[in-house]
């Protein structure tokens, strides 16, 4: 027997994926759709493959390493806490896209929101926080990879207190390509991080599974940042990707991806607006395929389709426990999100 994970009922990923087109085998088919995470790398997991013929939807050999020379691999090497973002990739990965994972007590458990969903891997950091210049022209390089790879969205579950030219530049070509941006909030600060901060983007909160907001006392004290956010999804002992206790060391955000305990320090679940944006990103990709020939129609113009995408993000919303955001976001809501119509494009801008 497989469960599902409660974060992917909350944000309704089972109804919306029974609107999409299905392959021969009934999984979905994904056509052209492909989503780029830049993060700290991709680990070959059993997430990631099919339970039959163990095909993966990872695509490795589209992503790039802006590290190291070789493939875009988490080398899972460091197990120093300060600096690094151990597993942070497999961990946002797997929530995106992936399949059915083996629990530690032997269990069977859903954890994607968009499972076979084909996935550009590029490990842009070593630390999901942007603290220097070098970090952030990596991520403006992975997004400008992105669009030569044609990914349609692109999910960065990292941020950092400065902007920088490249990195709006890269932002402000892809969104005029009409690629979705999706980018984590922060919350660990008394500020919007980047790149979320750019108005480009998609910016992603954290709440927990009673909706209320992750760190809540935060939003309570900044309402202007606040009015920043376009949509709120699972941030808080959300279930991701386990590894085997051998591999286990601390990561940058307090999870052990060895531990098997179900605190908040433990390998099935994690915590932050980086999971918020997995959930967000992965929508965007099922929105852009059950859509796909209705947004071609609507948008003359490709920065249409991100603009579309943020309004019905607010209107297709969920309530809220604990805060209205003045600026009339909500909770994500995938099928509520496909079933509502498109908005006419002189509504855009």
């Amino acid at each position: 027997m497989v469960d599902r994970a409660w974060n992917i009922d909350l944000v309704k990923a089972p109804a919306a994926l029974d609107l999409l087109p299905k392959a021969l085998d009934g999984r979905v088919d994904w056509g052209g759709i492909a989503l780029c995470h830049l993060d700290t790398g991709f680990i070959d997991h059993r997430v990631f493959r099919h339970p039959v013929s163990g095909e993966t939807w990872l695509r490795p050999d589209a992503g790039k390493n802006f590290l190291e020379n070789g493939p875009p691999l988490d080398p899972l090497a460091d197990t120093s806490r300060r600096g690094k973002s151990f597993g942070h990739g497999l961990r946002t990965a797997s929530v995106i896209c992936g399949d059915t994972d083996l629990r530690p007590d032997g269990s069977l458990l859903a954890i994607g929101v968009a499972p076979g969903l084909p996935l550009v891997p590029c490990r842009v950091v070593t630390w999901v926080v942007l603290a220097d210049r070098e970090s952030r022209e990596r991520v403006a390089a992975g997004i400008r990879h992105a669009i030569h790879r044609g990914c349609r969205v692109v999910s960065m579950s990292l941020g950092g207190l400065g902007g920088n030219p490249a990195m709006y530049r890269a932002v402000t070509e892809a969104y005029d390509q009409g690629i979705i941006l999706v980018a984590a909030a922060g919350q660990e600060t008394d500020r919007v991080t980047f790149p979320g901060r750019y108005k480009r983007t998609i910016t992603c909160a954290a709440v927990n599974r009673h909706k209320v907001p992750w760190k809540n006392q935060y939003w309570d004290q900044h309402p202007h940042e606040a009015a920043r956010i376009d949509v709120w999804a699972p941030g808080e002992d959300v279930p991701v990707a386990t590894l085997p206790p051998a591999s286990a060391a601390p990561g940058a955000d307090g999870s052990s991806l060895g531990s098997v305990s179900g605190s908040s320090e433990d390998s099935s679940a994690s915590k932050g607006s980086s999971y918020a944006t997995a959930h967000v990103a992965a929508a965007a990709a099922i929105w852009l395929r059950h859509r796909e020939a209705d947004i071609a129609a609507a948008y003359p113009k490709p920065w249409q389709r991100v603009e579309a995408f943020r309004h019905l993000l607010k209107t297709s919303k969920g309530a809220l426990s604990g805060l209205l955001p003045a600026n009339g976001t909500g909770l994500l809501d995938i099928e509520k999100l496909l079933k509502s119509p498109l908005p006419p494009a002189s509504a855009l801008n």
